[in-house]
């Protein structure tokens, strides 16, 4: 397509690594499986981890941690939705970053996927990223993020970058 003349290398991705689009991706199911997702083969209805072993507390904890707790007064952990249907946007944002929370990468690499969120809560959860020791690679506009990373690649609009 001419992007980039071909040249020679090698491309590695970290052992575990996930990928926060702008616009989340829920995926249809309970309340649980929005949260554990990939984890479970929607295809098949089967889990490639134990999530029979995954407490509700843990899963309620990682609902707090992203400003959530207060779905489990409408919803419970089981609950069936049309999640993108019941959530706003920014609770579905917040709702994928409870994936990062539970899965735990080693990168994460976010997409504007804060876009809907007032700066407070994008800082909560950025922090909390960096708490749990996920390494951050994100694409955003907002100055206020560069708080939350030690390097930064800045393109110019015609072609460099910096």
């Amino acid at each position: 397509s001419g992007l980039w003349t071909l040249t020679e290398g090698t491309v590695m991705l970290p052992k575990k690594i996930i990928f926060l689009p702008q616009k989340p991706y829920m995926v249809l199911g309970t309340l649980r499986d929005q949260i554990i997702y990939p984890d479970k083969n929607f295809l098949n209805n089967e889990c490639s981890t134990d999530t029979q072993s995954v407490s509700d507390e843990l899963l309620e904890q990682l609902l707090h941690d992203v400003q959530l707790g207060y779905l489990l007064k409408r919803f419970t952990l089981d609950s069936i939705q049309i999640w993108n249907s019941v959530l706003s946007p920014g609770e579905q944002q917040r709702l994928c970053m409870s994936r990062v929370y539970y899965h735990t990468p080693d990168f994460a690499v976010l997409d504007e996927s804060t876009s809907c969120l007032d700066p407070e809560n994008e800082d909560i959860l950025y922090t909390q990223c960096r708490k749990k020791g996920i390494g951050l690679i994100s694409v955003a506009h907002r100055e206020s993020l560069t708080y939350h990373h030690n390097m930064m690649l800045q393109f110019d609009g015609k072609g460099g970058w910096e």
